[in-house]
């Protein structure tokens, strides 16, 4: 059994001892930049700006409903002011109804329609169903 530092193991290859700490780190930080640059890409996209805008108003509307009918009175809001001040949005009360959009104890409301600042239209219908309309 050798004893010496420079004693190669029985069948290593003539010069050769194996990867240097260097050449290891150097090969670490290749896959981490790598892995940096990969990963990120693999998750969901991010939806359009328009579409962000759509979600929130969607949610916010489902949540006052809830609150309605959760708490067992009407709910109110004027939905110019659920998308903030910095978003342009168009709001249309249906016939006959004040202006803003309400929801009953039952969940259903005054309906309207919202036209956001992509032109998508999104549909409050008097059952409280929330609903995009493409056409």
């Amino acid at each position: 059994m050798p004893t010496s530092r420079t004693a190669r193991a029985e069948g290593a290859a003539p010069g050769r001892g194996g990867f240097t700490l260097v050449e290891l780190l150097v090969v670490l930080v290749l896959l981490a930049a790598a892995a940096v640059l990969v990963v990120p890409r693999l998750g969901p996209p991010d939806p359009p700006p328009g579409e962000t805008l759509r979600l929130q108003l969607v949610a916010g509307l489902e949540a006052l409903r809830r609150r309605a009918i959760f708490e067992g009175r009407p709910v109110g809001v004027d939905p110019l002011r659920l998308a903030g001040t910095a978003e342009r949005i168009e709001w249309t009360p249906a016939a006959g109804s004040g202006p803003d959009l309400f929801f009953t104890p039952d969940g259903r409301s005054n309906g309207g329609r919202l036209r956001l600042p992509d032109g998508s239209v999104l549909l409050i219908g008097p059952s409280g169903d929330i609903r995009r309309d493409d056409g």
